[in-house]
């Protein structure tokens, strides 16, 4: 009887149990979303693409750089005067220079800067090319309308392979952003301005920040290395787009690492580092040009206006590798570029005045 008892008060108590549990609220299921939805929810912007590998580390040994010292003094007799050789960075044993122009204006005002780097397929070429008897760009149109320019060096191939020359030139800029005192530069009024090679490691400054992993090792940490405006002139974009030119594949064979994966040819690319907070960009090429594609600059040029930077293409008619009448010789083309070189130059200032000044 007591058995009994215990086993209907036990079964009591668990159907007691088991109604409270089913009184409970439960939340009402959440309906699914489209996937549409979901994309839209999580479109973060972003500063660089998501698929960039990493670790970076294992692609490439970083440069190690120290900073120079001491650092050059800006007085009243060099308004006007061509500051040489003055050293930007250190990389291991090797002084990285560049070449200093200043403007005929009141030391009173902090000046513009315009970095120019030269062209030579990563193998040859020096910051005297601005200015020489040939010279690839007029570096001096720009000082004589009140900027300051800064003509730089970097390390070459065959000693040195890629990407050692983007990692120089961003040292360059860290440099003269954390020194602008000593130039009397405005370190937030930086543009850059590049021929061939030059020209792409103008638009790897203006394109990339720390996360691209060009950077290298010390000297200026923290300092941006990008600029707010950047000119163009027939850069080579990419490194993985065949056919290649007789220029090209020479400037491959004593630039890259030897059998370079597609992964790291791919980190090379210009268009890898396209993004919404790219600065200003102004990029011409000509369409006789026998060295490299103008349509891969043209590519480049669509691919920032599509993430609303922006951005200018000019295809230059009758323009070989650069704007010189030999140019176009070597193009076969019997007459000069259309725009000229001198509207080009005017252009170019247009620009710069219109993002630095």
């Amino acid at each position: 009887m007591k058995r009994s008892i215990f086993i209907v008060m036990l079964s009591f108590i668990v159907l007691s149990s088991a109604c409270k549990t089913s009184a409970k609220v439960t939340p009402s299921p959440i309906p699914p979303v489209a996937p549409s939805a979901v994309t839209q929810t999580l479109a973060v912007p972003t500063l660089f693409p998501t698929t960039i590998p990493t670790p970076l580390s294992l692609l490439w040994t970083s440069s190690a750089y120290t900073e120079p010292s001491p650092l050059p003094t800006f007085t009243r007799d060099k308004i006007g005067s061509v500051e040489r050789n003055v050293t930007y960075c250190i990389a291991g044993n090797v002084e990285l220079k560049m070449d200093i122009y200043y403007p005929r204006l009141p030391a009173a005002q902090k000046y513009p800067l315009i970095i120019y780097i030269h062209g030579g397929q990563f193998i040859k070429g020096d910051k005297q090319q601005v200015s020489g008897q040939e010279p690839s760009l007029d570096g001096k149109f720009f000082v004589t309308h009140g900027y300051a320019l800064a003509s730089l060096n970097y390390r070459l191939g065959p000693e040195y392979r890629l990407p050692t020359m983007y990692e120089d030139v961003k040292c360059a800029v860290r440099h003269l952003r954390a020194n602008a005192a000593s130039y009397n530069i405005d370190p937030e009024r930086i543009g850059a301005i590049g021929t061939s090679s030059g020209a792409t490691l103008a638009v790897i400054i203006g394109l990339t920040d720390p996360a691209a992993g060009f950077e290298g090792i010390g000297a200026y940490e923290g300092i941006s290395s990008r600029v707010q405006a950047v000119v163009a002139q027939f850069p080579q974009v990419t490194f993985d787009t065949p056919p290649y030119s007789n220029a090209e594949q020479a400037s491959r064979d004593q630039s890259l690492p030897s059998d370079p994966s597609p992964e790291l040819l791919s980190l090379l690319n210009l268009y890898t580092y396209v993004s919404a907070d790219d600065p200003p960009f102004m990029i011409f090429h000509g369409d006789a040009d026998p060295a490299l594609d103008p349509k891969l600059s043209e590519k480049l040029n669509a691919e920032l206006v599509t993430v609303g930077v922006t951005s200018s293409f000019t295809l230059v008619h009758n323009g070989g590798h650069g704007w010189q009448p030999k140019d176009a010789r070597k193009a076969g083309v019997p007459y000069g570029p259309i725009p000229n070189a001198t509207e080009i130059l005017d252009q170019q200032l247009e620009f710069f005045d219109k993002y630095l000044k």
